[in-house]
C-alpha cells in the first residue's frame, strides 16, 4: 500500500485522506481524457477554430480537477458518517 491510500482508523474515530483528490483522478484519468478527446474533436469539425478548441480543453481540465476534489470530497464526508459512535 502506498501513502496515497486512503486511511480509515476506527478505533480513534478519524479518518486521514493523504492525496484522495489526486487518487480520485487517476482512476478516471484515461476515460476522462477520451471523453475530452472527443469533444474536442466535435468543436474542431463543427467550428474549425484552434482557439475554441483551446478555451474548451482548458475548461474540461480544470473541470475534472474540480470534479475529483469534489468527488473526494464527497467519499470523506460518506465515510464519516459512516463511522460508528
Amino acid at each position: 500500500m502506498s501513502w496515497l491510500t486512503h486511511v480509515v482508523c476506527t478505533e480513534s474515530r478519524t479518518i486521514t485522506n493523504e492525496g484522495g483528490m489526486w487518487e480520485q483522478y487517476k482512476r478516471s484519468f484515461w476515460g476522462v481524457q477520451a471523453g475530452i478527446v472527443a469533444i474536442e474533436y466535435a468543436v474542431f469539425v463543427n467550428t474549425h477554430r484552434w482557439s475554441a478548441v483551446a478555451v474548451f480543453f482548458l475548461t474540461m481540465q480544470l473541470a475534472s480537477l474540480l470534479g475529483a476534489g469534489w468527488a473526494a470530497r464527497l467519499k470523506r464526508k460518506i465515510e464519516r458518517s459512516a463511522l460508528p459512535g
